[in-house]
């Protein structure tokens, strides 16, 4: 029983790493924009040039601790590494859950999405497994055998692999609500009959009679005594159940008048090309060339190709100007760009306000036709 429990501990702790790492890995972009968060809401913004390295190295060591766990693979030293990966994230998740700095400690990627509550009482339990893994670390079966090397050394390959491809090209496993083959205007629908938000109201009356401030909720704030009180004042509502929130309720985009015309998006019944930009400052150039080629095509076709951006009116023109881009670039929310493609710039391919096909600017095929867009299409269905 002893051993089994030991073991049972070491693998349980090392799947959980290996998922952990796994789903973060794939989305090393998304990964990095929650370390920005994290920076900001600690008041870090100096180290921001540190989370992208940081968005490689973090989820490869966790994914590699949890492989040499299973593997059964230099495990003096992963359980070490995992004792103190464990030690400083129950710290931090503990300041979170108190003080609730960010919605969303990103523990698992857009993969698994957990309360920062829960996210610490996850932390506690791994920890304890992280405890018996290092006291009991010289207990288990001997780790020098070829055939645990060699899969160990497999596991990280892939891992790099992975890593690699879903940050030059796009993650390889979209968890996003934006994924292709979601239709917008349906994703952004509240069933009928809903849950709806449940807030907890504090109200302050001041005793007509006594003088004194006397506190209330909803069941019995005194709104029609009149005789006896008057309001005086009442705190912010407290969110006490998060009711039914669509997959997407951020998608908005301003022309240059700040106009609304999200609409044209959701309902263009022809294919139409979404090439996005989170910040064109950052974004990478040399794609630039490749998206005014597309854009250019889809000219000659007919098809529309509009440009989003949160980047400023003058910047745009700028930048549009110094890179010779033609296509009409729009503003739209930071936050839903990031989410809508992990590429800067990246191209959508919509129609109906579907999303058919996702490409990082970087990687767009090269002959692009009418034919081909049909294909996807045919493939999404």
């Amino acid at each position: 029983m002893h051993k089994l429990i030991i073991k049972t501990s070491r693998i349980l702790f090392g799947l959980v790493f290996v998922f952990s790492g796994f789903v973060k890995g794939i989305d090393v972009l998304g990964f990095n924009y929650k370390m920005v968060d994290y920076l900001e809401s600690f008041h870090l913004d100096f180290l921001q040039f540190t989370t992208l390295p940081s968005s490689f190295l973090l989820p490869f060591i966790e994914f590699a601790i949890g492989a040499a766990l299973i593997t059964g693979v230099c495990l003096n030293i992963a359980s070490i590494l995992g004792f103190a990966f464990m030690s400083f994230f129950t710290l931090l998740t503990a300041y979170i859950w108190k003080y609730n700095p960010v919605q969303d400690c990103g523990c698992f990627g857009d993969a698994l999405v957990i309360s920062n509550a829960e996210t610490f009482l996850k932390n506690i339990f791994l920890f304890t497994l992280a405890v018996i893994i290092l006291k009991y670390r010289k207990t288990t079966f001997d780790n020098c055998k070829t055939t645990r090397k060699s899969s160990f050394v497999a596991m990280c390959i892939f891992m790099v692999s992975v890593m690699t491809y879903s940050y030059t090209h796009l993650p390889i496993v979209d968890f996003r609500p934006f994924k292709e083959g979601v239709n917008i205007p349906e994703a952004m629908k509240t069933p009928e009959g809903a849950e709806q938000d449940i807030y907890e109201n504090v109200y302050y009356y001041k005793n007509i009679n006594s003088r004194e401030l006397e506190q209330f909720n909803d069941t019995n704030y005194p709104w029609q005594d009149t005789i006896n009180y008057v309001f005086d004042h009442m705190d912010e509502p407290k969110l006490i159940k998060k009711g039914f929130t669509p997959p997407i309720n951020d998608f908005r985009v301003e022309n240059r008048e700040k106009q609304d015309v999200s609409n044209f998006f959701l309902t263009n019944p022809e294919y139409g090309f979404l090439w996005v930009s989170y910040n064109m400052n950052k974004a990478d150039k040399d794609a630039f060339k490749a998206s005014e080629a597309l854009a250019e095509w889809a000219k000659s076709n007919n098809i529309s190709f509009i440009g989003l951006t949160s980047t400023s009116l003058s910047t745009i023109d700028q930048l549009k100007e110094q890179y010779n881009l033609s296509f009409d670039i729009l503003n739209a929310d930071e936050t839903m760009l990031k989410t809508v493609v992990r590429a800067n710039p990246g191209i959508v391919l919509m129609k109906n306000g579907t999303i058919i096909k996702k490409w990082n600017a970087n990687h767009i095929p090269e002959n692009f036709s009418i034919e081909l867009l049909n294909k996807l299409e045919k493939e999404l269905n």
